[in-house]
């Protein structure tokens, strides 16, 4: 992607690079920041500097290990993860479960509206059903970054919100942040 396209799309550099980083093959790469265009360039005119300080902050921890109930640079679960960004970014706390995420009083609303700093709830099973058991940091309402035990990639990872496992157990998005 060159720089002119770059800045109309106005992505954030920092997330150019974590994808190009991320992204060894070309063609996924080429997807991924056509994914990033289209959807980011609405996401970027409406970050407030909290949810930028938020993204920014979380992308710096891209390849980081994943470790069960781990909620430090040394390696993270998913809602260690989100909390973690949370109270070291804006040191504001979120409930460090992904139930207690998803339980909490924190508005509740639609995908199509998340926001970057937006938290994204799964569930177990497909269809909402089950246990929920997986939280995720929205970048925008197509992207997210999260801490991923098992499958082809782990750790802290950037994943399209329609990726084939998360799409179909995505509970709801919570928002913590005041717009």
């Amino acid at each position: 992607m060159d720089s002119i396209t770059r800045r109309k799309a106005k992505i954030p550099l920092v997330i150019v690079v974590a994808v190009s980083m991320m992204v060894g093959n070309r063609v996924c790469a080429q997807q991924m920041m056509e994914d990033v265009v289209q959807n980011t360039e609405t996401a970027a005119e409406e970050m407030n500097s909290m949810r930028k300080t938020l993204v920014e902050f979380a992308v710096r921890y891209l390849g980081r290990p994943y470790r069960s109930g781990g909620s430090t640079e040394k390696g993270f679960d998913c809602s260690g993860f989100v909390w973690f960004v949370y109270h070291n970014a804006l040191n504001m706390d979120v409930p460090r479960s992904s139930r207690g995420v998803w339980s909490s009083g924190a508005k509740t609303i639609p995908l199509k509206d998340a926001l970057p700093g937006d938290i994204a709830v799964f569930s177990a099973r497909k269809g909402g059903s089950g246990s929920i058991n997986h939280v995720a940091l929205l970048i925008d309402n197509n992207l997210m970054i999260h801490a991923v035990s098992d499958g082809p990639q782990r750790g802290i990872i950037i994943s399209p919100v329609t990726d084939t496992y998360f799409a179909p157990r995505l509970v709801e998005v919570k928002r913590f942040l005041d717009d």
